[in-house]
């Protein structure tokens, strides 16, 4: 998408803009004629087989037992007995049982014909339905106007075409690549309707084109003249076959019917010959025909039967094949079953995109503006609206692509960037900002948004015409909340920038934050089209083990869960997942007897009546010393705190068949289980189903380049990722692997097997093992101890452009192992080394 022009809107308008406007309008006076044209079109996608079915005993005759389809020359004779003029033009015979033949009669130059019983020689009249059918037809190709109708359902298709063009250009740079292919099917009617609108166009751009291109073949010479140059066919049809010999006798029809019997033909039309001097045609399919369009021709001398042409359809230049297959390629035969019922849907679709298309557009204008607008000078039809997101683990990159993708739901443009792509010409061209932006640890900027404040933003660079909003994300748990969110907001006000609405900080994405975010958003661009995000699939915990009972650190379990949807590639290496916790039933009863309250008191929670011991396994547990509830429990339940989602290194592929994680369990001072890591390692039965959600991690993307070396370095936990991003590796093949891993003692070293095996089927390249409490190794060591040992390997590893990752602690392994890469590569090549994004990390 294109930055917004700062001309008048009144005059100038975007080129992205400029299409949508096309795409708007064009649908609106066209989309009638289109809907029409698709309606008809898929009346006859299916002609033949609505007739046959309307037309038993016309069409389709009950075959006598001993019966077999009359010779030739008997046949026609039965025919002329019955109507001895006009004369026979043509005939078509099929050998499928219970298939009637057609014969064609010469009258004022145009065939008239009537099906015939194959079996008697019985004339059986006319289909019924036929008239209504070329109705449809003449609807379909002329609306029943003549060559003005003609004109105006060929001009129809050439603005199809511009409408294709310009919806495939509105969507470029969306929030995300799924959002072409997958609509939501979630929210209200409106984003829903938007959403399908548009992803049914993308499924369907292709059979659009074809249906398209080939009835323009039909509508102007100018095209048709471009398909028969493209396919180097020559122009015209083809001229009747001339024989050097003139012919007055009749046609011998014995010794044309024996010819027809040594082709093994399944279907036979013959025409006879209009001048003397002209080639008997027989037009004949067998099994081995491309589609039910395609036709071999035989030019028959009438008297002799004797072959003066002989052209099988695959025989044809590639080219003239097209051709004389444009009928089968609009219709979808020539793709068999399968087209024409795809090209039935395509021709279904257009009435739904016309009716789709024009809800939206009377569903914005009549709704009261007043309504939408609460921010001065920011409207809906302002565009683009810049989203710009700053990510370190995936939550803030996802939580912009919902917004860039409910604002076009609402047909806001929209120009969607990370903070370290953005430019300052596409800052300062943009009028309205949405900034959804993570502060990873204490205070600091993801990584790949080191630096870029000050490059964005510095150098007294003013931006007074601009309006933002800011969604900040962190951790309450460290000092500087969401500082990196507050070093932007200030930055942007003193660029002089306007605030649209005050910065909204979300602790640990608290859903309640989220909500207000929306909220704000709705009041501009509605509320229909601003929804929630889909519920996550269910998975059901699978496997609970303990991986240390003899270790020197707290228990360790490797848990498993698997799906309860049939699983793809939903994710890859490096790959989160975020799990809503609940609270134990003992710890909920625990608290309701010290409380004073009891559990079956029925509540209201997200609009589901239950009980308050149920509800409270869904929040964090007040102090009692803080007080109790009083009497109002079902307004006091609403305010306490919601468990949010952990998030955790998934250990394993979706080739695994289960999401593997690496779990450690947390003590509180209090010696209970922490919330999350007790849940999952002791309260949560086996089979139970948890709320959880995949999450990719742009920050710890996988290297599948089996030429680039990569350093794994984890401690504890941190195990998990490294093991997937390690798995991936193997999977393509990659032997350049240098793992560094480091725990309290070897009874701690998980999946140890599994790492040795590696090593011995050299996908590992080297493997350092890092205890950092063993009894006989004196002085506390640390994988960051054993890297700055390995100096010249490391050195060696950097200078072929290794990847680094970095897996586990935030707060002692990560730090220092960057500050010996910082040591060894200099604060500014660090620094560019980390941008560069060869540098890697999940810690926590």
């Amino acid at each position: 998408m294109v930055s917004r022009t700062r001309l008048n809107p009144s005059l100038f308008m975007s080129p992205r803009t400029l299409f949508r406007w096309l795409h708007r309008w064009l649908g609106l006076f066209a989309g009638l004629i289109l809907a029409i044209v698709g309606g008809t079109g898929a009346i006859m996608s299916f002609q033949d087989d609505l007739l046959r079915w309307m037309n038993a005993g016309i069409m389709q005759v009950t075959v006598p037992e001993g019966a077999t389809v009359l010779p030739l020359p008997d046949l026609l004779a039965r025919i002329q007995a019955q109507k001895a003029s006009p004369p026979i033009a043509t005939l078509r015979v099929s050998t499928e049982p219970g298939e009637s033949a057609w014969v064609g009669f010469r009258a004022r130059g145009k065939p008239a014909g009537e099906f015939v019983n194959p079996y008697t020689g019985d004339l059986l009249g006319k289909a019924r339905g036929e008239a209504f059918f070329h109705t449809v037809e003449n609807v379909h190709r002329r609306l029943l106007a003549g060559n003005t109708g003609k004109a105006i359902t060929g001009a129809s298709a050439l603005v199809f075409l511009a409408i294709m063009i310009s919806g495939v250009i509105i969507r470029l740079r969306r929030a995300g690549l799924k959002y072409w292919f997958k609509p939501i099917g979630h929210g209200a009617l409106a984003a829903r309707t938007q959403s399908w609108h548009s992803v049914v166009g993308v499924w369907l751009l292709v059979p659009f084109l074809l249906v398209t291109s080939t009835g323009l073949f039909w509508s102007y010479d100018w095209s048709r003249n471009l398909w028969l140059a493209a396919t180097s066919t020559p122009k015209g049809k083809p001229a009747p076959y001339k024989m050097a010999e003139v012919s007055h006798s009749a046609p011998d029809l014995q010794a044309i019917a024996d010819r027809l019997a040594t082709l093994s033909a399944n279907r036979v039309q013959i025409f006879w010959p209009n001048k003397p001097d002209e080639a008997m045609r027989v037009l004949w399919q067998n099994s081995a025909t491309p589609h039910q369009r395609a036709f071999n021709t035989l030019q028959l001398q009438p008297t002799t039967a004797e072959i003066l042409a002989d052209q099988p359809f695959v025989s044809l230049p590639f080219g003239t094949q097209i051709i004389r297959s444009m009928f089968a390629l609009h219709s979808g035969e020539y793709f068999g079953l399968v087209g024409m019922w795809m090209m039935f849907l395509v021709s279904l679709s257009l009435p739904l995109f016309f009716i789709s298309g024009l809800w939206l557009y009377l569903r914005r204008r009549v709704r009261p503006r007043s309504k939408l607008v609460k921010f001065s000078g920011i409207t809906p039809d302002t565009a683009p609206v810049l989203v710009v997101y700053a990510s370190q683990t995936g939550t803030a990159q996802t939580l912009a692509q919902m917004t860039a993708q409910r604002l076009e739901a609402a047909a806001q443009p929209v120009l969607f960037r990370s903070l370290d792509e953005l430019t300052h010409a596409e800052l300062s061209a943009a009028s309205m900002a949405l900034f959804i932006v993570s502060t990873y640890g204490d205070g600091e900027a993801p990584d790949q948004a080191q630096g870029v404040i000050k490059s964005l933003l510095g150098k007294q660079q003013a931006l007074p015409t601009l309006s933002f909003a800011i969604l900040a994300l962190g951790d309450r748990q460290y000092r500087q909340f969401c500082g990196f969110g507050i070093e932007l907001r200030q930055s942007l006000l003193a660029a002089q920038a306007t605030e649209w609405f005050p910065m909204l900080m979300a602790d640990q994405a608290d859903p309640v934050v989220l909500d207000e975010w929306v909220s704000q958003l709705a009041s501009v661009w509605g509320d229909e089209t601003l929804t929630a995000a889909a519920p996550s699939p269910a998975w059901i915990l699978s496997k609970r083990q303990h991986l240390n009972p003899a270790g020197m650190g707290f228990p360790t379990f490797e848990i498993e869960l698997t799906a309860t949807h049939t699983m793809r590639d939903e994710w890859q290496a490096g790959a989160l997942i975020d799990i809503v916790p609940l609270q134990p039933t003992e710890r909920v009863a625990q608290w309701l007897h010290a409380a004073g309250l009891e559990g079956s008191q029925r509540v209201l929670l997200d609009g589901v009546e239950q009980p308050l011991a149920e509800a409270l396994r869904h929040h964090e547990l007040p102090a009692i010393s803080a007080g109790k509830p009083g009497h109002d429990i079902p307004t006091w339940i609403n305010t306490l705190r919601r468990l949010g989602a952990r998030s955790y290194s998934i250990a394993s592929l979706p080739t695994d068949g289960v999401v593997r994680l690496l779990v450690r369990q947390v003590q509180t001072p209090a010696g209970e289980l922490g919330i999350a890591s007790g849940w999952l390692t002791a309260h949560a039965p086996l089979g139970e189903k948890l709320t959880a959600q995949l999450r990719q991690n742009p920050s710890f993307l996988p290297m599948v380049d089996p030429t680039v070396p990569c350093l794994f370095i984890a401690n504890g936990t941190g195990m998990a990722g490294i093991r997937a991003q390690l798995e991936a590796r193997i999977a393509v093949g990659a032997k350049r692997n240098w793992v560094i891993l480091g725990e309290r003692s070897p009874q701690d070293a998980y999946w140890l097997a599994q790492w040795h095996l590696w090593e011995s089927e050299v996908f590992i390249e080297r493997l350092d093992w890092v205890f950092s409490q063993l009894p006989t190794s004196g002085a506390i060591r640390y994988v960051q101890h054993r890297l700055g040992e390995a100096h010249d390997s490391l050195k060696e590893y950097l200078d072929e452009n290794a990847v680094v990752y970095v897996c586990g602690s935030a707060t002692g392994m990560a730090p220092a192992v960057e500050s010996v890469l910082s040591n060894l590569l200099g604060t500014e090549v660090w620094q560019a080394f980390r941008r560069s994004g060869r540098y890697r990390r999940d810690v926590y």
